[in-house]
């Protein structure tokens, strides 16, 4: 799904990707959403991209397109 009409829920896990419509969870951003600002921007209570290194209150990256769910491996 598109960010722009997804409908957040605060408090879940998303992933986030510049490109890929389907979210590999190997390539996005893992964020945890908090809400978005007046200008539409999302707020991320913490985020990583490798699940080694947080950052913490964050806005997901402005190029960014993409978000889904993450979704358990067959």
């Amino acid at each position: 799904m598109t960010i722009k009409t997804c409908k957040f829920r605060i408090g879940d896990v998303y992933l986030f990707h510049a490109t890929d419509p389907g979210c590999e969870s190997g390539t996005s951003l893992w964020g945890i959403v908090n809400d978005r600002d007046a200008d539409g921007r999302i707020c991320l209570e913490t985020s990583s991209a490798d699940l080694k290194k947080y950052n913490h209150w964050t806005f997901c990256p402005p190029n960014t397109c993409f978000a889904d769910f993450p979704r358990a491996k067959n």
